[in-house]
């Protein structure tokens, strides 16, 4: 019999109570895992941290987090147009992306047509607090390396910055930045970062930060200034 079943009579009644057993919180504790909870997975909410959860919290974050992208989709017309191409015509495939940005459901859409696109990536939200869980779970449950959760410590930001930069073997060869913390660690030892083709960096501040770097010293990477094009 398994051992979860020895605490339960054929009627319902806790064996222990049936046999004069006295342990109540052992029965309680027993009877919380078979109605509430079911087995427990430890299954990781999050790759590379987060608390753990069962199978139904996460498939019910999985759901979530897919109504809440397709609704951000159905809002995003011209990246869901440009996701079909790149889908088709695969001119990304087999780049490594590393990606600091809000994780939401909007920065979803723009994950989902890279992974479209047949590119590696890894990513991570950057803050403690912007991280939708439901989307950061849809993207892990689809094979793509999250770092980050919502509620997330100061050092633990700081360490999924760190695991996403150094994440792939050969170095990312795209970066894309939100306050230029993952642009700078690069720029500091560009040794480490053979195969970086460009970067991308959104933020007033991160621009301001990599222009005052640009005229003391080259930057070895083409870096796009996302926050100063017109459209933005």
């Amino acid at each position: 019999m398994p051992e979860a079943a020895q605490h339960v009579t054929h009627q319902g009644v806790p064996r222990a109570f049936a046999q004069g057993n006295l342990d109540v919180m052992k029965v309680i504790r027993s009877m919380v895992d078979q109605i509430s909870h079911g087995p427990r997975l430890h299954v990781r909410r999050i790759s590379g941290g987060g608390p753990d959860m069962n199978i139904h919290e996460k498939n019910s974050l999985v759901e979530a987090g897919r109504a809440a992208l397709n609704a951000a989709i159905g809002d995003m017309p011209m990246l869901a147009g440009i996701r079909e191409e790149i889908a088709r015509t695969q001119p990304l495939k087999g780049e490594r992306i590393a990606g600091c940005l809000h994780l939401t459901k909007e920065t979803g859409v723009l994950i989902d047509l890279f992974h479209a696109a047949s590119t590696e990536i890894v990513w991570t939200g950057g803050d403690e607090v912007s991280t939708q869980d439901e989307i950061a779970v849809l993207l892990s449950d689809r094979g793509i390396t999250v770092f980050g959760w919502r509620n997330m410590l100061s050092n633990e930001v700081e360490t999924a910055l760190k695991e996403t930069l150094n994440h792939f073997d050969d170095g990312p060869t795209i970066i894309i930045d939100n306050g230029a913390r993952l642009i700078t660690a690069a720029l500091d030892e560009p040794q480490r970062f053979p195969s970086l083709k460009y970067m991308t960096e959104k933020t007033t501040e991160g621009c301001a930060k990599l222009r005052e770097r640009a005229s003391r010293e080259d930057i070895p990477f083409p870096v796009f200034l996302v926050n100063e094009v017109v459209t933005k």
